[in-house]
């Protein structure tokens, strides 16, 4: 759901800092193009980060038809990316026509113009059947139970090797001296393990919330509008933690990977 509630209170925000009437008029000017951009990047990124789990998993699931899987999707990385474009634009690139700036003539300064919601997005069949049902679903709740699942699966399979490979080395230490190599491994373990992790962890604080307020709003939704003040910073912490959310991968992945740290401090 769009939260109009955080919109209007950055208007307010404007209005009573700034005290600029430009920067407003700016500001209703590319909001609709802004504000469509930075949903359709938000669910590039979290399709892009699942088909990434999807592959790793298959990496690590080492079944005959996981194999095959893998096989197929190393050679279409560039569609899928492709595929995560579209359809993020798809999913996401209706909000343009979701809101809308209306003038008040009679008003002038900053009560002469503001935002809110159009005629088709306060549609009832509109808003259950595209935007909750199919955009709500396809953009929130699949990427997150299926990178939770993924991120799951993972570790466990990491630990299953981890347990082989430490019984094999333990093996070949005893029977023929060679090093052992055993704490490398759970390193490596732990690294993985911890990235993955905090990933899954980010991404579930970031849309928990949103979650919650999609599926209030759409349930009983004259109910929510009589927490008024509870609905403003509930929607601005959802939008606050999505993009804080998307900020924290790339530090996460640096963090807990000795080669990317290392490309990183290259491009210092």
């Amino acid at each position: 759901m769009i939260p109009e509630a955080s919109m209007i209170k950055i208007n307010i925000v404007y209005a009573d800092y700034f005290r600029s009437f430009a920067l407003y008029q700016l500001w209703h000017n590319y909001l609709r193009i802004a504000f469509t951009v930075s949903h359709i990047t938000i669910s590039i990124a979290s399709f892009l980060i699942m088909a990434a789990a999807i592959e790793r998993y298959l990496q690590v699931h080492s079944s005959p038809r996981g194999i095959s899987l893998l096989g197929y999707v190393s050679r279409h990385r560039t569609g899928i990316g492709v595929g995560a474009f579209l359809l993020g634009v798809l999913l996401r690139g209706t909000v343009f026509f979701e809101i809308q700036i209306y003038h008040v003539s009679e008003c002038s300064g900053f009560a002469s113009i503001g935002v809110e919601l159009t005629k088709l997005s306060r549609n009832r069949y509109y808003d259950a059947i595209w935007r909750f049902w199919t955009r709500k679903t396809t953009t929130v709740f699949l990427p997150f139970f299926t990178l939770a699942y993924c991120n799951a699966a993972i570790v466990y399979n990491l630990q299953t090797i981890e347990r082989n490979r430490v019984a094999k080395t333990l093996f070949l230490s005893i029977v023929y001296g060679q090093r052992m190599e055993s704490f490398r491994f759970k390193s490596r373990l732990k690294s993985a393990t911890r990235m993955l992790i905090m990933v899954v962890t980010c991404y579930l604080i970031a849309n928990i919330i949103d979650v919650f307020i999609a599926a209030w709003e759409y349930i009983d939704g004259a109910s929510l509008m009589e927490y008024g003040e509870f609905y403003t910073v509930a929607t601005d912490i959802a939008s606050f933690l999505s993009v804080l959310s998307a900020g924290l991968r790339l530090p996460i992945y640096v963090i807990n990977d000795r080669v990317i740290r290392k490309e990183v401090s290259c491009l210092q």
